[in-house]
C-alpha cells in the first residue's frame, strides 16, 4: 500500500511541487551549508567540474539546483548555466545568492515535463533528483538525456545510496538509490563510463555519449 501511494503521488506532479515548496519553506532544508557530509559531497562534485576542459562547461544545465549552492561554487567555470528546480522558493534564493553572476540563469520547471533540445548541452548535472521518479518514469530518461548532450558532452550524476533498498551502505531509507539509478545509465549502450566514485554514503558517476560509428 505504501509503494502504491508513492506511485500515485509521483504521477500527480503538483504533489511533487507542493512537497518541495513545503520543504524549502525552511532555508537550506538539506543542510548543504552546515552538514560536513554534504559539504564533502559538494566539494567532490565541484572538484570534478573544475577538472573538465573549458569547452565542456560552455552550455550547462543543473536539474534540481535548489538554492544554487553548487552553481555559486563553480560559477567562474561556467559560461552559460541554467539551473532548473521545481521549487520557486528555492529558485528565489538561488537568484539572490548568484545575482552577481550574469552567466547563471534559473528557471522553474519539472524535468519530467521538459522538452530538451537535441545536442545542446556540454554538461548536464543531476544531483539527488531521480529518487522522485518511479522506475517506470526513469526508463526513458537515459536516452532523453543522451540526446540532449553534445557528442563530446558530459553527464554528471550524484545520488545517495539506499541501505536496505538496493544497497548495503548509506543511511538513506528508500526502495532504490544510487546503485539502481546510476546503473540504469551505465548499462545503456550509448554511454561510456569515465568515472564511478563510491563513497560510503553516495555515488558520483561521470558519463559521456558513445561516439556512434
Amino acid at each position: 500500500m505504501k509503494e502504491f501511494l508513492k506511485k500515485i503521488a509521483r504521477s500527480q506532479r503538483w504533489m511533487i511541487r507542493f512537497y518541495f515548496e513545503k520543504k524549502y519553506f525552511k532555508k537550506d532544508p538539506y543542510l548543504l551549508e552546515t552538514s560536513d557530509f554534504e559539504k564533502r559531497k559538494l566539494d567532490q562534485v565541484n572538484g570534478i567540474i573544475q577538472e573538465l576542459p573549458s569547452e565542456n562547461t560552455q552550455k550547462v544545465i543543473e536539474v534540481g539546483c535548489g538554492e544554487g549552492i553548487l552553481a555559486n561554487m563553480a560559477a567562474e567555470k561556467f559560461r552559460d548555466y541554467l539551473g532548473v528546480d521545481i521549487s520557486r522558493t528555492a529558485l528565489k534564493r538561488a537568484k539572490e545568492r548568484n545575482q552577481s553572476h550574469a552567466n547563471l540563469k534559473f528557471e522553474a520547471n519539472d524535468f519530467f515535463q521538459m522538452n530538451l533540445e537535441d545536442g545542446h548541452y556540454d554538461l548536464m548535472i543531476f544531483s539527488e533528483v531521480f529518487f522522485y521518479f518511479s522506475l517506470e518514469e526513469l526508463a526513458p530518461v537515459p536516452e532523453k538525456i543522451e540526446k540532449a548532450l553534445k557528442a563530446d558532452g558530459v553527464l554528471l550524476l550524484v545520488h545517495c545510496r539506499a541501505n536496505g533498498g538496493d544497497d548495503d551502505s548509506g543511511t538513506m531509507v528508500k526502495a532504490f538509490g544510487a546503485k539502481t539509478i546510476h546503473d540504469m545509465f551505465i548499462d545503456k549502450d550509448y554511454y561510456v563510463l569515465e568515472q564511478d566514485l563510491w563513497d560510503e554514503e553516495y555515488r558520483i558517476t561521470v558519463l559521456r555519449p558513445k561516439v556512434q560509428s
